[in-house]
């Protein structure tokens, strides 16, 4: 599948766009929590580089995403969301299979 903006429900983009909005304002509230975050970020992202070559790939991907996720965030003690975390590091997959 080609990916584009059509390829993926427009709920599934608002949920990305909201998981980004969700996570930047702790740069301003919890700096050492936000880089926290930003590294699990950072690591779920890259292992949806490896696993996801379509977007296709990518929305099937996304359940196991938030399980890595979850986990890497406990191991961090974090409390963001897991889901908001996966969905963080699938928006930016998502822009670099657009691209």
């Amino acid at each position: 599948m080609e990916a584009n903006d059509s390829s993926v429900p427009f709920a599934l983009l608002r949920r990305f766009t909201a998981a980004e909005s969700a996570i930047y304002p702790l740069a301003m509230t919890d700096p050492e929590g936000y880089e926290r975050v930003v590294t699990v970020v950072g690591t779920v992202f890259r292992q949806l580089r490896e696993d996801c070559s379509t977007v296709d790939a990518l929305v099937e991907r996304l359940p196991a995403a938030t399980e890595q996720a979850a986990e890497l965030a406990a191991a961090e003690g974090l409390s963001v969301d897991p889901g908001v975390i996966a969905d963080a590091a699938a928006v930016l997959r998502y822009r670099e299979l657009r691209s």
